[in-house]
């Protein structure tokens, strides 16, 4: 291939510099291009945790040691084209939350989507750990997450302080991580779902009819987590 030679870069290929139309670049420009990293084909997978938002409020904020009592983890998978998150919580959700979660009516359930359309998009307020799995594109990455999600299906595993959205974050982060990422600030993390498990025992807890989601307070009337 013929070269051009320039003072300050050396041989510089002829041709190699924009399309006909495109920007003008200066030679200097052009071999620094040539000279930037490329990053690697792979996945990063990235694991943050964002403060629950019933308990963030700002009145919460004004007692120490209450902001950040507890968080939701998710994991992030982006392999420079696609982005995707893996995330779990509870099944039912809403007014009904409470009296489900105490009858033992709201399994937890776990799935993985593209980023723009999940509730966790661009919540990145701390990340827990990150690693970089070469040679694997964010659906592959991801694809053990699709099937804990799919073993969960069952409802066997009812949505508790213990058996949550960071169990199950928990859960596909270990195989990649080599370690259950989490701390005091997502209760769940320690405890595995069970994959295809029968349903629990519902309990019946309101002899004297259902509960009113209405008397609880507010921070009671919503997921935790």
């Amino acid at each position: 291939m013929a070269t051009v030679l320039d003072p300050s870069v050396g041989e510089v290929p002829v041709g190699a510099g924009p399309p006909q139309g495109g920007p003008l670049m200066t030679l200097n420009e052009l071999a620094a291009l040539q000279a930037a990293p490329r990053r690697p084909f792979g996945t990063q997978v990235s694991m943050y945790a964002k403060p629950i938002p019933e308990l963030d409020r700002w009145y919460l904020k004004m007692i120490p040691g209450v902001r950040n009592w507890k968080e939701h983890m998710f994991l992030e998978y982006d392999d420079g084209r696609q982005q995707l998150i893996g995330r779990g919580g509870p099944s039912v959700e809403g007014d009904d939350f409470i009296p489900s979660v105490l009858e033992r009516r709201n399994p937890v359930y776990g799935g993985v989507t593209p980023a723009g359309v999940s509730r966790d998009f661009g919540a990145h307020d701390r990340l827990v750990a990150r690693t970089f799995l070469p040679g694997m594109s964010a659906d592959q990455a991801a694809e053990p997450a699709r099937q804990h999600g799919r073993g969960l299906a069952s409802g066997g595993n009812s949505y508790d302080a213990d058996s949550n959205s960071n169990s199950y974050a928990a859960d596909i982060a270990e195989p990649i991580f080599g370690y259950r990422p989490g701390d005091a600030r997502t209760p769940g993390y320690q405890n595995r779902l069970r994959e295809n498990a029968p349903p629990p025992r519902r309990r019946e807890i309101w002899p004297l009819g259902p509960l009113d989601p209405n008397t609880l307070t507010p921070i009671m009337r919503f997921p935790q987590y």
